[in-house]
């Protein structure tokens, strides 16, 4: 993360000599200030425009336009001077403290296989790094790789430089010293850089100079933030619905007319059905009546409601009795039809 905003920053900088809208400066502070939220996601499913775009709209107004430069950045970074000695051990392949003497305009460093060159090597990264880009590729956690085998333990290299003539230890700075390492496997790649694809040369000459890192976050980028930005404000927004309900509205009078002539037709058809010739007021007002004449449906409704009248000398003793003189008749023609049965056996 540091190489990416260590770039970023010399964007910046770049950016502030060119000719462009402010809002493109605004914007480019913005991302400064959401570096590391914005560097964890990439293009895929829009989503750096995605976490951009709600970032632009809440605080893009608020950016400054003039770069005032990083404090952290090389330009304003501490002077190395000319190295003068490291100190490592117990230390990876170091069992005990090795000093070595860097003064010199050149340092030849060599031996047979396991005595220590990588190991002398890593030791003068993490100590102008802070970081072991090994451990880093291998996953590996940096304190478990820097412990040396046996021992199982390790002390951090100390590295000094001369300044002025006055040793002074270096610290760890991956800003401003990442460029002082050139991994052997990239200048293996770029050896073979003329058989790769324009896309695969870019990617391998970032890697080479320790920009791939700044490279990938630019890559990150989709190329328009148009489809995540939602620029109408509430009062637009509301304006709008309130727009939409009124057209509706519109409509919907103006196919009255259309509607009542429609009611007006079948109003006619039904008057003509129940009267021929008359009108559907007329018809209207004998269904249901005036105040000078009582409609039919009122009169109907009368008759409905009024108590049936009575029927005279009709009383309930009287009806019992019929009913049990209904009953004994019915049982004289029950007796009678047996004895016919039986009678009509003896013929």
């Amino acid at each position: 993360m540091a190489s990416i905003r260590s770039e970023y920053h010399r964007f910046l900088a770049h950016l502030a000599q060119r000719h462009v809208h402010d809002d493109v400066r605004r914007l480019a502070h913005l991302v400064l200030d959401h570096l590391q939220p914005l560097a964890e996601v990439g293009a895929a499913r829009r989503g750096r425009s995605t976490r951009l775009a709600p970032l632009a709209i809440a605080h893009l107004a608020q950016m400054p336009v003039a770069y005032n430069g990083d404090a952290r950045g090389p330009e304003n970074g501490p002077a190395l001077g000319r190295l003068h000695q490291l100190e490592v051990g117990p230390f990876r392949g170091f069992m005990r403290q090795e000093t070595f003497d860097l003064s010199h305009d050149i340092t030849l460093v060599y031996g047979a296989n396991g005595t220590g060159k990588s190991s002398f090597c890593e030791a003068l990264e993490v100590a102008m790094l802070g970081s072991i880009s090994e451990a880093q590729a291998k996953r590996v956690d940096q304190r478990t790789y820097c412990n040396n085998a046996r021992l199982r333990r390790h002390i951090a290299p100390v590295l000094s430089s001369t300044a002025a003539g006055e040793a002074q230890a270096v610290q760890p700075d991956e800003a401003e010293y990442r460029f002082c390492f050139i991994e052997k496997n990239r200048l293996d790649d770029f050896a073979r850089i003329a058989a790769r694809t324009p896309s695969d040369q870019r990617q391998l000459i970032a890697t080479l100079f320790g920009v791939d890192q700044f490279s990938e976050f630019v890559r990150g980028f989709n190329p328009s933030l148009g489809q995540d930005l939602m620029l109408a404000g509430v009062q637009a927004a509301q304006l709008a619905q309130r727009r939409l309900q009124l057209a509706n509205s519109e409509q919907t009078i103006a196919a009255y007319p259309q509607k009542i002539a429609a009611v007006e037709g079948l109003e006619q058809a039904l008057a003509q059905r129940m009267s021929p010739g008359a009108t559907y007021q007329t018809c209207v007002d004998w269904l249901l009546g005036t105040p000078q004449q009582q409609g039919r449906l009122p009169y109907v409704q009368a008759q409905l409601d009024a108590n049936p009248p009575a029927i005279h000398e009709v009383t309930q003793a009287r009806l019992q009795a019929l009913l049990a003189e209904a009953y004994r008749v019915q049982g004289l023609w029950q007796a009678s039809s047996a004895q016919l049965a039986a009678r009509a056996g003896e013929v």
